[in-house]
């Protein structure tokens, strides 16, 4: 009964629809992004590049 209701509040909300997947994990790494950022900024350092963007 629980997964009948859980359907019907999904589709009528639209939350699997492919734009909502992908806002809420673009949220998600910004608010990692932000609070990686936090503390150097609170100093006014700047951070460390990533892994991926130091070669």
């Amino acid at each position: 009964m629980r997964q009948l209701i859980a359907g019907i509040i999904e589709e009528h909300l639209n939350a699997n629809v492919p734009e909502m997947i992908c806002r809420c994990s673009t949220r998600w790494l910004e608010r990692n992004e932000h609070a990686r950022f936090f503390q150097y900024y609170s100093r006014k350092l700047l951070p460390p590049l990533k892994n991926e963007l130091r070669t």
